[in-house]
């Protein structure tokens, strides 16, 4: 697009010295300028233009509105938390959000700061060119060479990240480079729920939750016990079914069972809803149903509503969200395993639409590998619940398999 009427958003950094050639450049220029500052800045005096709170802004909408972002500084602390993985704060989320789409950035780069910036996918420019930046960004370079050398999960680690959250299944590496991904992992619900389930492999699967830090393990009732005993100070939490599979018990019997897992030691209750009640639109039983468990949950343990989303039609699963959300449950979720069908992206979507930014959304059943968790998560999973986990984390296939 032409440079006037370019929609710019300036970002006020700790380092704000350019800061109002910047704004006076942009201006001069013609583009329409918002500006993007954390409630710590130093506020500036007369300022005459449209301000964004970096705190509680949605970067998608913001972003939706912008052409070019600028950083008028770029303080080293803020060139290492853009070029790691684990930063979620909202100015380095925003860089990244714009990365995915596409939104060219430019920065004005102190000595020594280009090769970094260019690292992160942002353009060094001068004061000169922070206006029309079209060279500086077209002279970035391309991912085809550090792909090429198989260095790029070393050398680039903010974009790997991207395109593993896009979708990508393997990144290219030399011997030695990437291990498990530790941040995936913390989204992960280590899961063993088939019937026969022994001793021996839920003492595998605590102690492979414990090794990967997954968030949890998601076991039968009946393990409940052993698994806080083993996974006791590790930091992985301990998750348990409540009326599993079918859904179909009373809700005294589930709020007794939620009693008793917590007692047991367990801190989060993934409960299947009353499916038969939903299908005959008997909703007030649903929503009863489902705060009875919320309730006898008490601060600190988290609650997930299982839908069985393959017995759904999507109208069904648009009211099961939001009857969730009315209970006060922390989480939707899909999939028990054990029906006809599991998570899907196109259901993990919805679900997202329906229950907001509020809740958390599982995803489970069917996730066997890397791409499918990735897909589920940019699709607006907050959690996976898998027995593959291992394989997820390393980058591999587990095969065939319904949980």
């Amino acid at each position: 697009m032409s440079t006037s009427g370019r929609r710019t958003l300036v970002l006020y950094t700790e380092d704000h010295r350019n800061l109002p050639a910047v704004l006076d450049a942009t201006t001069a220029a013609g583009h329409k300028v918002r500006l993007w500052q954390p409630r710590w800045a130093r506020p500036l005096k007369a300022i005459a233009f449209e301000t964004v709170a970096a705190e509680t802004a949605d970067p998608a909408k913001v972003l939706g509105e912008t052409d070019l972002i600028v950083l008028p500084s770029v303080p080293d602390s803020l060139s290492k938390l853009l070029a790691s993985a684990d930063e979620d704060s909202p100015t380095v989320r925003l860089v990244r959000h714009a990365r995915r789409r596409g939104i060219p950035m430019v920065a004005l780069a102190g000595e020594g700061q280009a090769k970094a910036l260019a690292a992160v996918g942002i353009a060094p420019v001068t004061i000169k060119e922070v206006a029309t930046p079209e060279k500086a960004i077209a002279e970035l370079p391309s991912c085809d060479t550090c792909a090429k050398q198989s260095t790029c999960a070393v050398r680039c680690s903010g974009r790997v990240q991207d395109l593993v959250t896009l979708g990508a299944a393997r990144i290219g590496a030399g011997e030695g480079v990437g291990a498990p991904n530790p941040k995936l992992a913390r989204m992960i619900d280590h899961t063993l729920l088939k019937a026969d389930a022994t001793e021996d492999e839920v003492r595998k699967l605590c102690a492979e939750a414990r090794q990967q830090r997954f968030m949890s393990v998601c076991v039968n009732p009946g393990w409940v016990k052993l698994s806080a005993q083993l996974l006791k100070d590790s930091g992985v939490k301990v998750c348990t079914v409540v009326g599993f599979p079918l859904g179909a018990t009373d809700t005294a019997t589930k709020v007794f069972e939620t009693q008793e897992a917590i007692r047991n030691g367990a801190t989060e209750i993934d409960m299947v809803i009353n499916v038969g009640a939903l299908k005959s639109k008997d909703y007030e039983t649903v929503e009863r149903d489902i705060r009875g468990v919320v309730q006898a949950c008490p601060k600190g343990i988290v609650s997930k509503v299982i839908l069985e989303t393959a017995l759904l039609d999507d109208e069904q699963k648009v009211i099961a969200c939001a009857l969730s959300k009315s209970a006060g449950a922390d989480f939707v979720k899909t999939s028990t395993g054990f029906s006809t069908g599991g998570a899907t992206v196109r259901d993990i979507a919805l679900m997202r639409a329906t229950v907001g930014p509020e809740l958390g959304v599982k995803a489970s059943g069917g996730i066997r590998d890397t791409k499918t968790a990735q897909d589920m998560i940019a699709a607006g999973a907050t959690r996976i619940g898998a027995s593959a986990s291992v394989a997820i984390v390393k980058g591999v296939s587990a095969g065939a398999g319904s949980y």
